[in-house]
């Protein structure tokens, strides 16, 4: 009796020791692919990080080259539903320089030149609505500042008109396009950034330089 006793213990505890490797063994293949999503994850993340440097004044976006960015509208002054809309935006062209002021006089004879130590400069943009409301419009409006490379904002105390073909104030719905001009002047010979501002809070930098 005795030896039955012994020989049932044995075989419960070789039973056991299998089922304990059966378990560690069934563990392994879990791991691997936890650790696979986390670096996945990580360099998803390091890739958006670098995306959201172009736009800021240390990475301005070059000359001819998109932006994508977001804004929120809304369906009406008295709406407080924000909707969310994705854009593209690019400087195509600058003109600069002497040429530019006599430009500007034939477009508007009352067009006067720019204050001393600075220079005209007329900026093409254009934009491009890729997600939105399909029924509620986006009106751009542009709100722009200069930069000086200084660091010193550039006051646009006088303004130049221009006849026609001017960027801003249309609606657009996604799949819509715009594109149009823009005046401000900055000091001669300077690298001065363009700032289009998103929001209050929010501005993209450009390069005006080719």
């Amino acid at each position: 009796m005795k030896k039955s006793y012994l020989l049932i213990s044995l075989l419960l505890v070789i039973a056991l020791v299998m089922v304990g490797c059966g378990d560690a063994t069934s563990e392994e293949p879990n791991q691997a692919p936890d650790t696979e999503a986390s670096t996945d994850s990580k360099s998803l993340d390091n890739k958006d990080d670098t995306n959201d440097k172009l736009g800021k004044r240390s990475n301005p976006v070059p000359l001819g080259e998109w932006i994508e960015f977001k804004d929120t509208y809304y369906e009406s002054l008295e709406s407080f539903d924000a909707i969310e809309g994705t854009f593209r935006l690019r400087i195509s062209q600058v003109e600069r320089g002497e040429e530019v002021l006599e430009k500007l006089k034939s477009e508007n004879q009352f067009n006067e030149p720019a204050p001393e130590g600075h220079e005209w400069v007329i900026v093409h943009m254009e934009i491009e609505m890729l997600e939105g409301d399909e029924d509620v419009p986006y009106t751009v409006v542009p709100f722009t500042s200069i930069i000086a490379s200084t660091g010193n904002e550039v006051s646009q105390d006088d303004w130049a008109t221009l006849d026609g073909n001017e960027f801003g104030y249309v609606d657009l719905f996604p799949g819509g396009s715009h594109s149009g001009r823009l005046t401000a002047y900055v000091p001669v010979g300077d690298e001065a950034l363009f700032v289009y501002e998103i929001g209050f809070d929010t501005g993209l930098y450009f390069s005006l330089n080719q």
